[in-house]
């Protein structure tokens, strides 16, 4: 046959198994931390900033963070601000603000808010009293507590922001801003 033209001789290579596949890494372990008081006094007919500071002590980076709260009574209006924090990285921390808006027919008394505080990976829920008062005859001790209070807050936002830079996110509408508050506030 191998005189033949058409006899074609092949050989057989036997090859080595493929090595085996690496496993990928354990998904990080989501976990937060709130900070956030517990109860907040109001008056009627007044709006209060409330802060929740939400931090990552896991060692996930969390995605798409965002309050969530049910507030089951027709006088008072909540807003969270930032609506949704795109990504929350291990050991870093950040502030959602709540503006609780109490209307004047709102009977004097205590409000139980609950919220949640979801991403992709997480949730934790929380619980703030709204306590209620009837309208101050002096507003100017109530004024300038919230001035303090602001001035906290844009101090945390600041930290925050300043953090941010370090790790190259860009930083820049943040700190126009941190610029408008502190204007404002003064």
């Amino acid at each position: 046959p191998q005189d033949c033209p058409w006899w074609v001789t092949t050989t057989t290579t036997t090859l080595p198994p493929p090595p085996p596949t690496i496993p990928p890494p354990p998904p990080g372990i989501p976990m937060i931390k709130l900070e956030y008081p517990k109860d907040v006094e109001t008056y009627q007919n007044e709006t209060t900033m409330v802060y929740i500071i939400v931090k990552n002590v896991g060692n996930a980076t969390l995605s798409n963070l965002r309050v969530m709260i049910d507030v089951p009574y027709k006088n008072l209006e909540v807003d969270v601000s930032p609506k949704v924090l795109v990504r929350l990285f291990p050991n870093a921390s950040s502030i959602f603000l709540l503006s609780i808006r109490v209307l004047p027919q709102t009977t004097p008394g205590n409000y139980t808010l609950r919220f949640k505080v979801v991403s992709d990976q997480i949730e934790e829920w929380g619980v703030i009293t709204v306590i209620v008062k009837p309208p101050a005859p002096d507003e100017g001790p109530i004024i300038y507590q919230q001035i303090l209070n602001y001035a906290f807050l844009i101090s945390k936002v600041e930290q925050d922001i300043f953090k941010a830079s370090l790790e190259g996110i860009d930083v820049g509408k943040a700190l126009e801003s941190l610029d408008c508050a502190k204007l404002h506030l003064s």
